[in-house]
């Protein structure tokens, strides 16, 4: 499998949105009941709501991995709102596991801002996650909020950080 990987163009939306949902859903399958999870919209609302307004923000990106035309991976990364020297990484999810395309496609947000600190949230419950980003050297900070995607459903939220200074 050849893959390149590339800053995503609009016209590349769509496509990484019909990646990203099941993806999106199979990470969060141990986190929220599949009832809560069919509540979301579906990949055709994503660009709409996820990546334009994120993306809209200045200096944010979103990368993907390409194999054959087909998008097999994305990431989504900028500096937070409240300190411009901390890279937020938004989103990071791939079709397929074990190949190196999540770490490469961490990597390219890793080098957006070498010097800065990496922070992000995960959800308490998606050990899988926790672990992935603990072996990347991302290690919990301290932080915590509470999503609630909808009324009476509540998601907790660690906060990771990479310290690279």
């Amino acid at each position: 499998m050849s893959v390149t990987y590339r800053q995503a163009e609009e016209e590349d939306f769509p496509a990484v949105a019909a990646m990203h949902y099941p993806v999106w859903r199979e990470s969060n399958s141990g986190v929220m009941t599949p009832y809560v999870l069919d509540q979301f919209d579906g990949p055709e609302a994503w660009p709409d709501a996820s990546y334009r307004p994120t993306l809209s923000s200045p200096r944010w990106n979103m990368w993907i991995a390409d194999s054959d035309g087909e998008v097999v991976g994305m990431t989504m990364f900028g500096p937070t709102l409240d300190d411009p020297h901390l890279v937020e990484l938004h989103s990071l999810y791939v079709a397929t596991k074990n190949r190196g395309i999540g770490s490469s496609l961490l990597q390219k947000a890793l080098d957006s801002q070498p010097s800065d600190d990496v922070v992000l949230w995960v959800a308490e419950d998606n050990q899988r996650a926790r672990d992935y980003y603990s072996r990347r050297g991302f290690q919990p900070d301290g932080r915590s909020w509470m999503w609630v995607p909808m009324t009476g459903v509540q998601v907790p939220q660690l906060g990771y950080r990479l310290n690279r200074q």
